[in-house]
């Protein structure tokens, strides 16, 4: 379970279950290596990419995959 951890640990344990082309698309997102950016800044940028995904998912276009 990932209570156990802090919120630092969880984020890398999520980011690296990511395929590598989610990884990728994170990275080229956050306009560089996502490990660089502090906690906030990895919780913004997954609340936005979420966001773009559920809003293209109601849009009637097809949902991407992250």
């Amino acid at each position: 379970s990932l209570h156990q951890y802090s919120l630092d640990l969880a984020s890398v344990i999520f980011y690296n279950w990511l395929t590598l082309t989610t990884q990728n698309m994170m990275d080229i997102a956050a306009g560089d290596y996502i490990g660089d950016k502090t906690l906030k800044e990895f919780a913004g940028l997954c609340k936005l990419l979420s966001i773009n995904s559920l809003t293209k998912g109601n849009s009637g276009q097809e949902s991407g995959y992250l």
